[in-house]
């Protein structure tokens, strides 16, 4: 038995391991730099989810003012306008579309609220409902639309 291990520890000496450690050296050497790929893949990710859902939310809470109060304040369109600039850098063009319709459409509200506010006709007042009407579906359009953008399973 002593023979046979002094035989087995002989077969593997360094000159023997040679040409096994250089290979498995480079699979862990692969494997590590693909964990670290996915790890920073991952990481951008979520950034970039963390960036998209600031923008949902402006939206959503622009909307969400309207529908509470009926109309917009100088306050929401400075925060929409600030939570938003962005858009381009992270959606396509139909999002950004749908987010210039709602701040066109908010200040449009403001415009004929204030109008109201200072003794405006029953043209302005109709005006100003059609668009409160306009805004109490979009929360739910914002939902469909910005979905894909911030769905969480990989396709």
């Amino acid at each position: 038995m002593q023979k046979m291990l002094e035989g087995l520890w002989g077969y593997l000496t360094p000159p023997s391991l040679d040409g096994l450690l250089t290979p498995i050296i480079a699979l862990v050497t692969v494997y590590i730099a693909y964990q670290q790929y996915h790890l920073e893949r991952v990481r951008w990710k979520m950034q970039l989810y963390d960036r998209r859902y600031q923008i949902f939310r402006a939206v959503a809470e622009l909307i969400a003012e309207i529908l509470q109060i009926g109309t917009v304040s100088d306050e929401g369109l400075r925060k929409f306008l600030r939570e938003s600039r962005d858009k381009s850098f992270f959606f396509e063009k139909d999002i950004q579309d749908f987010l210039d319709a709602v701040y066109e459409k908010a200040v449009d509200l403001k415009t004929f609220s204030d109008v109201i506010a200072g003794g405006g006709n029953h043209e302005t007042i109709e005006k100003k409902e059609e668009l409160q009407l306009w805004f109490s579906g979009k929360i739910d359009e914002a939902r469909e639309k910005f979905g894909e953008y911030l769905a969480i399973h990989d396709k």
